[in-house]
Order: C-alpha cells, then sequence, then structure tokens
C-alpha cells in the first residue's frame, strides 16, 4: 500500500514518518512532495493508495490537488492535515469527498488512528472494485453460465429420472435466478433423413438450426435458456417462463409447425417435435428423462407434435410373424415384389399396433439380415460384394430411425439381393418395376419426378433405380423424363390453342424461358417455330 505525504514544510513531512509507524499501518512504500505540482507527477507515475496533504501551499492548494485526483478517477483516500481551521476549507473538502479533515499542531496518536482509518478504506474500496469485477465478469457470462448448467442438466436427465435435487442445488450453487415457483417449456427436435445434411459442416449446421430455432420460439414471457444437441440429428431446447407465466400452447405448436415446414421445405428433411410446457422447476428432471425415452423409442411419428405430458410409452412387445422360413423360400423363388409386399405390410401393422419401438425395428433388421445372408449363402454370393458401400452404410443406419425409413431399407436390401441373385428363371427382375414409373411418368409429366419420388414407388433405392433405368432401357431416367415431357409439349402444341406458357406448366416447367431452351434442344426449334411449322402443314 502506498502513501503520498504532501506539505511544503520539510519538518511536517518528517516528523509524520517519524512520529508514526506508517510501516506497522501497512503502508509498504511512502512518498513525499512539497508542491501539488510535484504530488501530481508522483501520481501519474504510481498513484497512492492514501493522500495526506497540507491546504495552503505556495504554488497550489490541497482542494485543487484532490480536484484533479478526482478528475483522473483515482481511488485515493484523501485526508487533509492544515493550520487553517475555515468552514469555506472544510465545505470544499466534504465535495471532493476528502476521507477527513485534521487540524495542526499534529498529535501522531490522533493522526495514527486516522490513517489506520483510512487504511481500512482503502481495503473497503478495492475489495468493492474486486467484487464489482467479479460481479461484471459473473454477468457477463450469465448466458454461457445458463448453457452450461442446462447442457449438464440435459445430460444428466437424459438416461435416469434423478429427481430435481440436484437441479435446485445446482442452481444456487450457480447463483441462476431460477424459482420453485417459475415454470419451464422443454422442446426436443428430431430430424430424419440427415444425411441429406452431409455436406454442411457440423458447427455451421448446428448455428443454422440454432438461429432458426431462436427466431421460431421467440414466444412472449418466455426467455430461450438453452439449444443444445441431443446426439446425431437431434436437438432440445429450454424455455424460461418466470413467475409461473403460463406458454401459447397454440403459439407453441405454431412454432412446432413452422419448424416442421422449414426442414420439409429447405432442408429437404423431416422432424418431429416433442413438448411439454409449464413444468415446475424441480420436475423438469423427470420431463428431460422421459422425452428422451419417447424420442429415442418413438418410430411412428414423421412430420408429428407430440405433447410429452400425456404421452403413453409403447410397451415394445411386438412380434415380428413374417421373417421366418416362408420369406426365404419367397426369394428364392423369385418373388420379389411380393416379398416386399409382404413385408412393408408387417411394417405397416406394427405401426398401427402401436407396440413397435426401435429397439423392435432392430429386431426386424437383424432377422431381414439373417434371411437375405441365408439367401445369398444358398445362391453361392458373397455377402461383402453387396452390403459394404456407403449407401448400405447410410440406409441401413436410418433403418431404425422410423417405420417408413425401416420400409425404405427393405426395398433396397431386397432390390439389391434380387440384382445379385436373379429370380425364379436366373433373370433379374425389373422390367415390371420400369414399367411401373414408366406408367407413372406419362400420368403425372406436370408434376416434379424426382428420383425418389419415383424409386420409391418400386421401394428401390433411388441411387440404384436410377442405376437400373439405364441399364435397362439405354437412357438416363431424367433423359426419358425430359424427352417424354417436350414429346407431349409437341402434341400439345400442335393439337391446342394454348399459350406456350400453359404448354409449359402443363408438361411440368414453371420457368417459361427453360422450357424454351429444352425444347429447342431436343426439336432445335422454338415451341413458336415449332407450332406454326405443325399449323401450315
Amino acid at each position: 500500500m502506498v502513501i503520498l505525504i504532501v506539505d511544503d514544510e520539510p519538518d511536517i513531512i518528517e516528523g509524520v514518518i517519524t512520529g508514526v509507524d506508517l510501516e506497522g499501518l501497512g503502508f509498504t512504500e511512502v512518498m513525499t512532495a512539497r508542491s501539488g505540482e510535484q504530488a501530481m507527477e508522483l501520481m501519474r507515475r504510481k498513484p497512492a493508495d492514501v493522500l495526506l496533504t497540507d491546504i495552503e501551499m505556495s504554488d497550489m492548494n490541497g482542494l485543487t490537488l484532490l480536484s484533479w485526483v478526482r478528475e483522473h478517477d483515482f481511488d485515493t483516500v484523501t485526508i487533509f492535515c492544515t493550520a487553517y481551521p475555515e468552514f469555506n476549507y472544510a465545505k470544499k473538502a466534504v465535495e471532493l469527498q476528502a476521507f477527513d479533515y485534521y487540524l495542526k499542531p499534529i498529535r501522531y496518536e490522533e493522526l495514527t488512528e486516522k490513517l489506520r482509518a483510512a487504511v481500512r478504506k482503502v481495503r473497503e474500496v478495492r475489495s468493492e472494485r474486486q467484487h464489482k469485477l467479479y460481479g461484471d465478469y459473473w454477468l457477463e457470462s450469465q448466458p454461457d453460465n445458463r448453457a452450461d448448467f442446462w447442457n449438464r442438466a440435459l445430460m444428466r436427465y437424459a438416461g435416469e429420472d434423478g429427481g430435481g435435487g440436484w437441479l435446485v442445488g445446482e442452481a444456487q450453487k450457480r447463483r441462476l435466478p431460477y424459482q420453485e415457483k417459475d415454470f419451464f417449456t422443454l422442446l426436443v427436435f428430431d430430424l430424419y433423413r440427415e444425411n441429406k445434411l452431409k455436406e454442411w459442416n457440423r458447427g455451421l449446421l448446428d448455428t443454422a438450426f440454432e438461429n432458426v430455432l431462436s427466431e421460431l420460439f421467440a414466444l412472449p414471457g418466455c426467455s430461450i435458456e438453452t439449444i443444445a444437441s441431443a446426439g446425431p440429428g437431434a436437438y432440445q431446447m429450454v424455455l424460461f417462463q418466470p413467475g409461473r407465466r403460463t406458454v401459447d400452447r397454440e403459439a407453441l405448436r405454431e412454432s412446432c409447425r413452422r419448424f416442421i415446414g422449414f426442414c420439409n421445405r429447405h432442408m429437404g428433411i423431416s422432424a418431429d417435435c416433442y413438448f411439454c410446457s409449464d413444468t415446475p422447476f424441480d420436475g423438469i428432471g423427470a420431463i428431460i428423462y422421459k422425452a428422451n425415452r419417447i424420442f429415442r423409442d418413438d418410430v411412428t411419428g414423421c412430420n408429428q407434435i407430440y405433447d410429452i405430458f400425456p404421452y403413453k410409452m409403447k410397451d415394445g412387445s411386438y412380434a415380428v410373424p413374417y421373417l421366418s422360413a416362408r420369406l426365404e423360400k419367397m426369394l428364392l423363388d423369385g418373388q420379389w415384389q411380393q416379398a416386399e409386399q409382404m413385408v412393408c405390410a408387417g411394417l405397416q401393422d406394427a405401426a398401427a399396433s402401436e407396440r413397435i419401438t426401435r429397439s423392435g425395428l432392430l429386431a426386424i433388421q437383424q432377422d431381414l439380415m439373417q434371411v437375405v445372408h441365408a439367401v445369398l449363402q444358398a445362391r453361392g454370393v458373397p455377402a461383402h460384394t453387396l452390403f459394404c458401400g456407403e449407401t448400405f452404410d447410410r440406409m441401413s443406419a436410418e433403418a431404425v430411425g422410423t417405420v417408413d425409413q425401416m420400409a425404405q431399407f427393405v426395398g433396397y436390401l431386397i432390390r439389391e439381393t434380387m440384382r445379385s441373385v436373379g429370380g425364379k428363371d436366373g433373370r433379374p427382375e425389373g422390367e415390371a418395376a420400369i414399367e411401373k414409373v414408366r406408367q407413372y411418368i406419362d400420368g403425372h409429366l406436370s408434376e416434379p419426378l424426382s428420383r425418389s419420388v419415383l424409386a420409391g414407388l418400386v421401394f428401390m433405392n433411388p441411387d440404384y433405380f436410377a442405376k437400373l433405368f439405364k441399364e435397362k432401357t439405354g437412357q438416363p431416367l431424367t433423359a426419358y423424363i425430359k424427352r417424354r415431357r417436350i414429346e407431349w409439349a409437341k402434341e400439345l402444341l400442335a393439337q391446342t390453342a394454348l399459350p406456350v406458357s400453359q404448354v409449359a406448366q402443363q408438361v411440368g416447367y414453371d420457368n417459361l424461358s427453360y422450357f424454351s431452351s429444352v425444347f429447342h434442344d431436343q426439336t432445335g426449334l422454338s415451341p413458336g417455330e415449332y407450332r406454326r411449322q405443325r399449323k401450315g402443314k
């Protein structure tokens, strides 16, 4: 601690140094000055903790010196020591927040007590400054503090319902402003077919979803405490409702619908939303536990919204009656389509029974793989030649997500087996599937015709179906669709008076310029030229 003694009389300075045990009071450094200017210079280099100064000095009085100290925001505790008991001096000292005012002649015992009090004041000021510093830091770190608290809570209660004791105690320890009377809302978002987002950086993807969720769920009377990952393709959110404010459940559902719509339209994926609103603070742990059980075991939903509180857990007792020797015989006999239909019908029955869980889907997948391996072994086909690629790995992992995803995996698995093993007569089935798709294309030329939609008609993987289509027809699927659309456009141009823009829409082109470009590439003429040419004949 540093003390600065200022007086234009050297004897006064020397008397204080020798008459007061400054070291015993806690001062580790003593600075002295014989003028206000000299005192300022010393303060610029090292601000003093305590300033003991005369008022009347030759160049500058002590009041002016203290004014300068205050202007520079030094936390210096000041004691005036003067021989002039003038009221104006005392008044000005009070205005400048001087700590004490002492009249000469100096009595060292009294001065010692005043300096001791000044030292205590310095320590109080330091303590207040430190508390403010830590308090500001604590306030600045509150968002991180809250997020860390909830991330720990979400992980802690994901696997077990440990009661609310930990929540309450941890919140108090972290000085979080939660009371037992406060309400909270938990939301869980489960994404399907997230592989479509694999080109995204994981960090950027998380940030994108956090931004969307933050915007959609900015509900009145609520604050978003955290948005956290709940594993691959899943997010959890906690809303804080201080003072038992109830959330608008219809507004909550509308936000869920908008999030599902965003996932469908902009991300090309599906999503389920699970929520439980207006939960007391000490009950949120049980809800976190139940929510995790539900969304990890529910396999029937897709683009659905569920209320966690009344939700009844499935018992998972569904038995799979059809993955047996009968299925193996059907596959060996080349009855591929019948086999697909039988398995997929069984899956739909399982979903309708509401007794199928994720573990049940996993059992179905394992039994199906066992049957397929038996068929491959009977025909002498090594299994690794079929099921070791990226497509198989992805679809196999996704299959236990929902019943619909399992149905797609079943179609892919059986079709891949068909391609390698062959049908009853040794010829792989495929012509019937392609003919079915051709008929669908001809009847829906005005609609979007994606590979996934067309492959889904015959329960095939989109990549595999596109490859099979080219093998069987000699042209890519997209080229075939384009050719059929232009052929129909030619008929409409020749046989009707529809405007070219309507013709374009009739054959699946919303953009007239693009339609004209494609038409010209296929025919060498613009749509208008083609119509005039045909009308002229």
